[in-house]
């Protein structure tokens, strides 16, 4: 992303992300595992009955089985007894403060495409 809006390659791109309103990878994958788990648990088939035997074994032993969606919501650190029955909203790790709104206006602005303009400049500055 940085070199489509012409910045450096070592500028810091956290702010940048946030500015474009980027989900990190990590924030995408941990709302569709605990999406597709609710999922799971509304709907009358099997693959619910063998994800409530598993949710048994994890709430009596507190052990999972490598591999089912189970054990990779303990490794997220979330509760599946949690996921299974209420819709799970991720917390969002992007802070709104005044660089990234700065970030925000300068990158959608008419301006910013020329490599001199105040626009770009002050934008590069900004994630130095």
């Amino acid at each position: 992303m940085k070199r489509v809006c012409g910045i450096l390659k070592r500028s810091h791109h956290t702010q940048l992300l946030q500015a474009l309103h980027i989900s990190y990878v990590s924030t995408m994958l941990l709302k569709s595992v605990t999406s597709l788990y609710t999922r799971i648990f509304k709907a009358n088939s099997p693959l619910r009955d063998l994800c409530a035997y598993d949710l048994s074994a994890f709430m009596a032993c507190s052990k999972t089985i490598t591999g089912t969606i189970t054990h990779r919501l303990t490794q997220l650190g979330l509760s599946p007894v949690d996921c299974a029955f209420t819709k799970y909203v991720p917390c969002h790790r992007m802070c709104q403060d005044g660089v990234i709104d700065s970030l925000s206006q300068l990158i959608h602005c008419a301006n910013f495409i020329k490599p001199w303009s105040d626009e770009y400049l002050m934008s590069v500055l900004l994630t130095k």
